[in-house]
């Protein structure tokens, strides 16, 4: 290697070193190169090679990876530094690398060392330190003061070696154009006060002495040269060095004690101070140790320098920014990472880059068209390294490509885009390092020659973008198509589920691959291939079945299906996927859809909360019971027996809005139970309140003892009802005290009546007595057609059922005149007299007391026989219109149905002395029992005498005298039918039965009588 001087580059302040003659740990001396020209540069002294006169540098840095230093513009002065640019692969990676940093590392004497504070090992517990790197850096305007202190934080970052990832500078830089070693005139000095330098005694021109200064010191064709010299060259290098020394003393006001002669007699200047670095070096000596120092100089030139500024990545839709780097300071690496929006980017979507670059140059760009490589690395990790270039190898980018420009102005600021760069599918879920750097062909031009901050580097995480599949509606739809807001029960409806997709558009980016000279490779974007995605949705439906479990709970099934289909999906795309058809007896169901997407494009359905959906189908279906009545009210009856009760009642069925629409009917079972006797029937409802349905039974009743009735509509529960579990409103029973007009003047509209036996048989002489044989009315009948069809469905779990489903079957009101009669017909009288004249209508002796009361003749002592005919005749039967219960979904209901009166076979008869009734002196018997025409006679009482069985007869006595007697006859009073007559009162029907009775006043009589009054009478 070339000849070896202690040397350490400062500005204002100077390194002091221990020359040879002093004990040291490290003679800096045997590592620091004086200007040999050792440096082969090439043609336009960009670069440089360490050539034969510097074997050791050349072996040192080839052992780096390349021996090759680089023309480089830092802190206001150029130097050719062995570290690589930003676009170079091989070589010194940093400062560290720097053949004097490494070989000169460690102090002389720890105790010298004023600044050691700022020193950086990794090892604390070390006594030596590496004097070389220190964490702060010198203020500028301290360094042109050329005063101690003004330390600040370094902003430069050590990328390798012993102290990598820590801020700081590093004393050495590199080299001046004839190789000499160049300090870094920002690196803290390592003294203060009285021990600068200045204080101490200057060798005057060390390089004419013969002692160890020279040695030092051994000065340069700008130290020896005159300013009188004949030659201009010479004149020239002498005018170089004083301008040198004048900017040095200007820049370091504590020179300025001495003389611009006083220093050109001390210093020498080792380096061009024109095209290179001005180097000062000077020896003095003090106490008997022997120093040099140097002194740098910064020059007032021109920065060559470019820097990214700023880089922005944007959607190429919206223009929103996702990320940005900005720098606001040259020569500094690194930038801010600022990020905005979602933070990230997403698969398959394009964005702009844009990457604005700075030209810090008084002047423009030299280069016809400036450049910026732009471009990102996938799966990027940063633990690991990258080329400097970003080019090739594991840790490259896979996509970069050189986006050019116009020519920058001086101090000005240009603006370049790379547009549509869309993030293949590949790199979700990994983040990417999109990086920008400015092109190599600037630092070739001599315009960039500082690279540190060409580059902007953002790592940004990327993601597949957020897709997701939302429920929006759960509807059923009829065999019609249509959407129904509610099911109608009996009706097959099927569920549909719309979803709607929000996110990106499930597409494939389809990329054309390109790759340039220089080796970068990217790939310019073709078009959107949109592929059939797999989707489906799990249909659940919980179905209600008709009836009760034993555990008292409503019956249901199951429905399970996935419904699956295959489409594009793109943003705000709806999609709706419908189960088969079900059948729906009962109009209670829940559905629920669980939204599926193929596996391959799950992070299309980013939000699980958002698959899932429930409805449910549940409106109010009821049934109750109202104004139930016990029909007659009351009945007569002489002993306890067998009677005939007609029930009427109200059956409500509360339908929603739906159901009446559709007309939906339904056949529900009634429980009836009249005095303990239970009979059921099938009664067919329609929407609303079914008025007048009458019920007829037969029970045992008890004289002066209600007759209680009570209802239970749908016992069975195989109607639905909202309520099936509790059927709280399908109860009513009667209230025997109160009479059902009464009850309606207390505004009680439900009220339910029953019925009552009593004992009292009315008798003509009785004030409540009424005589009327016939009542007529106009009956009005709700005549309702069933219409009905067979259904047939399957459970979930195949059990086969099926029901008739029922619509609005036509509605008629008809008007029947009607009409009934309850008389005594004939009362006839037989006696000798008149079987022995033959009189009566057949000769028989059988007159008729009601015609011709004047053959009704007898003689005293004579025995009468009577026959007492009774009728009842209605057409309240013939002529209502006929009903049918439904058979295979088809009949007719007709409300309110005749029903048969209760008709006493029993009559009274009174005698001139005597009152007979069946059982007492007379016996009847049913001649004609057909609804509509009953007939009754009644005889007297047959005797026996000595075993001969005797028609009964009534004796007059023998002292009766001649003349006419009274017979009085009476029927029951009865109610007939006890459903006519119905009216509304207050929106309650009300039935008024009329009661009937008759009676006849007759006369019979006596000829052949010796007295003149009536004895007695013997009924024999």
């Amino acid at each position: 290697m070339g000849k070896t001087l202690n040397k350490l580059a400062l500005l204002g302040t100077a390194f002091t070193v221990a020359v040879p003659t002093t004990i040291a740990e490290v003679s800096a001396k045997d590592y620091l190169n004086e200007g040999d020209n050792s440096l082969t540069l090439s043609i336009d002294q960009t670069e440089g090679v360490f050539n034969s006169r510097d074997k050791e540098r050349a072996q040192w840095y080839s052992s780096k990876g390349q021996n090759k230093v680089y023309k480089t513009y830092r802190n206001y002065f150029y130097f050719y530094s062995p570290v690589r640019p930003r676009d170079v692969k091989k070589g010194v990676a940093d400062y560290s690398g720097l053949y004097e940093n490494w070989y000169t590392r460690f102090s002389l004497s720890e105790s010298s060392w004023d600044t050691r504070y700022m020193l950086v090992t990794r090892d604390r517990s070390s006594s030596k330190y590496n004097q070389n790197f220190k964490t702060k850096t010198k203020n500028l305007s301290t360094v042109k003061q050329g005063i101690g202190g003004g330390f600040e934080e370094s902003k430069n970052v050590d990328k390798y070696g012993q102290f990598a990832g820590i801020h700081g500078e590093w004393r050495y830089l590199g080299y001046s154009k004839d190789a000499t070693t160049i300090g870094n005139p920002m690196f803290p000095e390592d003294y203060i006060g009285k021990f600068h330098p200045l204080y101490k005694t200057y060798t005057v021109r060390p390089w004419d002495t013969n002692g160890w200064a020279k040695t030092y010191v051994p000065g340069s064709s700008y130290d020896r040269a005159k300013a009188n010299a004949s030659s201009a060259k010479e004149r020239q290098l002498y005018k170089q060095k004083l301008d040198a020394i004048n900017k040095i003393r200007k820049q370091s006001p504590i020179m300025k004690t001495k003389s611009a002669s006083w220093w050109m007699n001390r210093l020498s200047l080792t380096s061009d101070p024109i095209n290179d670095t001005a180097v000062f070096r000077g020896a003095w000596s003090k106490d008997g140790s022997n120093r040099y120092t140097e002194w740098s100089l910064v020059n007032d030139t021109t920065p060559k320098n470019m820097m990214v500024e700023e880089m922005t990545v944007k959607r190429a839709d919206t223009g929103a920014v996702v990320a940005k780097f900005n720098r606001s300071q040259a020569e500094v690496e690194k930038g801010v990472q600022s990020y905005f929006g979602d933070k990230k980017l997403y698969t398959g979507t394009a964005y702009n880059v844009e990457v604005k670059v700075k030209n810090l140059n008084k002047t423009k760009t030299t280069l016809s068209k400036s450049m910026v490589e732009v471009g990102f690395k996938e799966n990027y990790n940063a633990k690991n390294t990258y080329p400097s270039d970003f080019k090739g190898g594991t840790f490259g980018n896979e996509f970069n490509k050189v986006v050019t420009g116009a020519k920058i102005p001086g101090k000005s600021s240009r603006t370049f885009t790379l547009k549509n760069v869309v993030i293949p599918d590949r790199a979700k879920d990994t983040t990417i390092r999109m990086s920008s750097m400015i092109g190599a062909q600037h630092r070739d031009a001599q315009d960039n020659l500082n690279t540190i901050d060409d580059v902007g580097i953002l790592p940004i995480r990327v993601v597949a973008k957020p897709g997701d599949m939302k429920i929006q509606n759960i509807q059923l739809v009829n065999k019609d198509g249509k959407v129904v807001p509610n099911p109608i029960p009996g009706e097959s409806y099927k569920v549909r589920y719309t979803y709607k997709y929000s996110g990106a558009d499930i597409k494939n980016a389809v990329y054309k691959t390109r790759k340039d000279k220089d080796g970068n490779t990217w790939y310019d974007f073709v078009r959107y291939d949109y592929p059939s995605v797999p989707l489906s949705v799990n249909s659940t439906i919980n179905r209600t079945l008709p009836s009760k479990t034993s555990g008292n709970k409503l019956s249901g099934d199951v429905l399970n299906q996935t419904i699956k289909k295959t489409s594009t999906v793109r943003n705000g795309q709806t999609f709706e996927f419908e189960t088969k058809f079900n059948v729906f007896e009962v109009p209670k169901l829940s559905a629920t859809g669980d939204f599926n997407i193929g596996s391959a494009y799950s992070e299309f359905n980013s939000n699980g909360k958002t698959d899932s959906g429930s409805k449910s189908w549940a409106e109010k279906y009821d049934y109750s019971v109202e104004n139930l009545q016990v029909l007659p009210r009351t009945e007569r009856a002489t002993a306890n027996g067998k009677i005939k009760v007609a029930v009427s009642f109200t059956a409500v069925q509360t339908l929603p809005k739906t159901a009446k629409d559709a007309g939906f009917e339904q056949d529900v079972d009634a429980q009836v139970t009249v005095n303990g006797k239970t009979i059921t029937v099938n009664e067919n409802l329609k929407a609303g309140k079914n008025k007048n349905i009458v019920v007829e039974t037969e029970v045992d009743a008890k004289v002066n003892q209600p007759i209680n009735a009570s209802v239970f509509l749908n016992r069975s529960t195989n109607a639905w009802e909202s309520d099936l579990l509790t059927q709280k409103n399908n109860q009513a029973s009667t209230v025997v005290n109160q009479t059902l007009l009464d009850a309606m003047k207390s505004n009680d509209f439900n009220t339910n009546t029953g019925g009552f036996v009593t004992s009292k048989m009315l008798s003509p002489t009785d004030k409540a007595w009424k005589t009327r044989t016939s009542n007529s009315w106009t009956q009005n009948y709700e005549v309702r057609t069933v219409n009905g069809n067979k259904v047939d469905y399957t459970t979930a779990s195949g059990s086969a059922k099926s029901f008739y489903k029922y619509r609005k079957g036509a509605l008629e009101s008809i008007k029947v005149p009607q009409n009934e009669s309850y008389e005594i017909k004939e009362v006839l009288f037989k006696s000798k007299f008149t079987k022995d004249n033959g009189l009566g209508k057949n000769k028989d002796g059988w007159v008729s007391m009601m015609t011709a009361e004047k053959e009704a003749l007898i003689k005293a002592g004579y025995g009468y026989e009577l026959k007492v005919v009774v009728q009842y005749k209605t057409n309240a039967f013939s002529t209502q219109p006929k009903k049918a219960s439904a058979s295979k979904g088809k009949g007719t209901t007709v409300r309110p149905y005749n029903v048969e009166g209760n008709f006493p076979n029993n009559l009274f008869v009174k005698t001139p002395d005597k009152t007979l009734s069946v059982n007492k002196g007379l016996v009847g018997k049913v001649v004609k029992d057909t609804p509509g025409l009953k007939e009754w006679e009644f005889t007297l009482q047959p005797t026996t005498s000595l075993g001969v069985k005797e028609n009964g007869k009534v004796y007059v006595g023998e002292n009766v005298k001649d003349g006419k007697y009274g017979i009085q006859v009476w029927t029951p009073v009865v109610n007939g039918v006890p459903t006519k007559k119905l009216k509304s009162v207050n929106g309650l029907s009300v039935y008024s039965p009329s009661q009937l009775a008759d009676q006849k006043k007759l006369k019979f009589e006596v000829k052949g009588s010796a007295t003149d009054d009536l004895v007695d009478t013997i009924i024999q």
